[in-house]
């Protein structure tokens, strides 16, 4: 298996393990990052994790702010992201895979597409993003047709 193979599961894995409300952005490496909608919850009161989660969704917000301006990054460059990987995942499957990985690829574009219902969630009053999100699961869905999983 090829590093660039092991990247496209890794890749895929992330985007597949997306839960609603995270935010996510691209590094300067090419790999993708997610921010947890919220911190986990132990045994600590209530009205001290509602303080906690305001101020912690107020700096991962200004984290996730800076980050896109120093890096030039926007929600196009995270949508190119999740289009290039979804599309070499389906090249792998049809042209350059051998049998053994297309169930693997198969079993993680369907892991993605619960990625990408959470990210539609997450960016629900932004329209033009969840139309694109959804272009990639009706192309995964198409793909998984063809090839009767």
């Amino acid at each position: 298996m090829s590093a660039s193979f092991r990247t496209l599961l890794t890749n895929l894995d992330v985007i597949g393990n997306i839960k609603p409300g995270d935010k996510i952005y691209t590094k300067k490496d090419g790999s993708l990052e997610t921010i947890p909608s919220e911190i986990k919850r132990e045994s600590v009161p209530k009205d001290f994790w509602d303080a906690i989660n305001i101020v912690y969704t107020s700096l991962t917000r200004n984290k996730q702010a800076m980050s896109r301006w120093y890096n030039n990054e926007s929600k196009e460059t995270t949508w190119d992201y999740l289009e290039r990987n979804i599309e070499l995942a389906i090249d792998y499957s049809t042209v350059r895979s051998k049998e053994e990985y297309k169930h693997e690829l198969i079993s993680k574009l369907e892991n993605v597409k619960n990625g990408l219902e959470n990210l539609k969630k997450t960016y629900v009053s932004e329209s033009s993003f969840v139309a694109k999100l959804e272009t990639l699961n009706i192309t995964i869905n198409t793909f998984m047709s063809n090839n009767d999983t």
